[in-house]
This record gives structure tokens, C-alpha cells and sequence, in this order.
């Protein structure tokens, strides 16, 4: 019997929106150095999309809507877009809605970010870098 994991899952997340996924994901989880998992990566979007198979269609289109509002608004401030931009913008993007006075802002910034840990986080080969084992297998109790 296979997992959750081995089903195939539509695609929420392709093309312009997978793009800037990814930028995030790169930008939130940085790498961890050699045979450490990248974030920015296609089993990251896998995992994101495996969660949002689970969410209702109009949760998804939000979704997709603020992608694309974040992406493209890299561009009122820089000039480009989010996904051209050089590490060190991107990163001062993400702060400016991170802490910006317009709640809506830090609320976005703050579901994307938990959509890129979630996504993450929930790859088994991510977890060897956090010193988890895994989930523990419920044993049956030995008598006595």
C-alpha cells in the first residue's frame, strides 16, 4: 500500500507561480551546505502541492493571486520582478512585507512563509538536519 507521496497530485504550482515558490523557498530555507536538501526544489513544490490538493479551489486561486501580487510587486520597489532580483533584494522584499505597517502585508508574507516551511519540513529528507528520526510507530503494549 503506498503513501500520500506516491499518488500522483495536480499541479497547483506551475509555471510563474512555481517560480516565485521556489525563489521564497530558497530565500526562507537557505541551504545547509553539501548532501544538505535545498529548499528550492521540485520535492518541495511536490509537498506544496500535496497539501493544497487538500485545500478548496478558491483557497488555491488566492494562493496563485498573492504569488503573482508578490512577485510582480517586487517591481514597484525595485524595478523587477521578485524572481530576478539578486539575493540580497529578495531578501530585503521579503522583510519590507514581513514587517510592514499594512497588516494584510505581514499576514500574506506570514501564509507564504508557512506554506514554504510546511512544505519543506514535511520531506523526510529534510529531517536528518534536524536530528528527527522520523515518526515514532505506535508499538503494542508486551504482557506481563
Amino acid at each position: 500500500m503506498g503513501t500520500d507521496i506516491d499518488r500522483p497530485v495536480p499541479s497547483f504550482l506551475n509555471r510563474s507561480p512555481r517560480a516565485t515558490f521556489l525563489a521564497l523557498a530558497g530565500r526562507i530555507v537557505p541551504d545547509e551546505g553539501p548532501g544538505a536538501p535545498g529548499a528550492k526544489s521540485d520535492a518541495t513544490v511536490a509537498a506544496a502541492d500535496l497539501f493544497l490538493a487538500s485545500q478548496d479551489e478558491a483557497t488555491r486561486s488566492k494562493l496563485r493571486l498573492l504569488l503573482k501580487a508578490f512577485e510582480w510587486g517586487a517591481a514597484f520597489k525595485f524595478g523587477r520582478r521578485f524572481t530576478l532580483l539578486p539575493a540580497e533584494k529578495q531578501d530585503a522584499y521579503m522583510q519590507a512585507w514581513e514587517r510592514s505597517r499594512i497588516q494584510l502585508f505581514r499576514f500574506a508574507f506570514s501564509s507564504l512563509r508557512n506554506l514554504v516551511l510546511l512544505s519543506f519540513y514535511t520531506r523526510p529528507d529534510s529531517w536528518p538536519m534536524l536530528g528527527y528520526p522520523g515518526p515514532v510507530l505506535e508499538t503494542k503494549p508486551s504482557r506481563l
